[in-house]
């Protein structure tokens, strides 16, 4: 559930309700672009006058006041975790597979988005390919002041998480500043 400009976005099965914040009127339905799976986070934010709906291998900006698709993303396999930078102007997504290059094996990533156009901005992949990143929807993927903050499973013969990384990225560019 998400509230902006006066407006309540509630998921309900597999449509979003609209409704007048005020009276809880009905405005209008909003199919639910994905389900609940293992591999992909689903839910709602607002950010400004703008709802993120997000899950399965789309994510949709929505006008609060017009109810209207602003942009649509559905290049990605799976979102595991988003983040939305201090200035609302870009959303980090971390997630499975790349929106720059098709890949023949599922890997993950962190991409930035534009918010107002949905373009992206920079991909940052974790040097190798097994690497996955540790509850990107929690504590293991932070934003604060411009900096991303990840920590990254790193795998070796013998175990899928034989050490853990931390990254501090820049959020504007994309590049590690530092890991640990």
């Amino acid at each position: 559930m998400a509230e902006t400009a006066g407006v309540l976005l509630v998921e309900r099965s597999s449509t979003y309700h609209v409704l007048d914040a005020t009276s809880g009127n009905e405005l209008q339905g909003i199919p639910n672009p994905s389900t609940d799976t293992f591999q992909s986070l689903i839910g709602v934010i607002a950010v400004g006058n703008i709802f993120l709906i997000y899950g399965g291998q789309t994510l949709e900006a929505i006008d609060a006041s017009t109810q209207q698709i602003i942009w649509k993303q559905e290049q990605f396999d799976a979102i595991k975790g988003l983040k939305i930078s201090d200035d609302k102007k870009m959303i980090y997504v971390v997630q499975l597979n790349s929106v720059d290059q098709s890949l023949a094996t599922p890997v993950q990533a962190l991409t930035a988005l534009d918010l107002k156009t949905g373009t992206v901005r920079w991909t940052f992949q974790p040097p190798s390919s097994q690497a996955s990143f540790v509850n990107p929807q929690s504590d293991g993927f932070q934003y604060s002041k411009g900096i991303l903050f990840a920590t990254i499973c790193m795998p070796d013969t013998q175990s899928s998480c034989a050490r853990e990384r931390l990254y501090a990225i820049n959020a504007a560019t994309g590049n590690a500043l530092w890991k640990f």
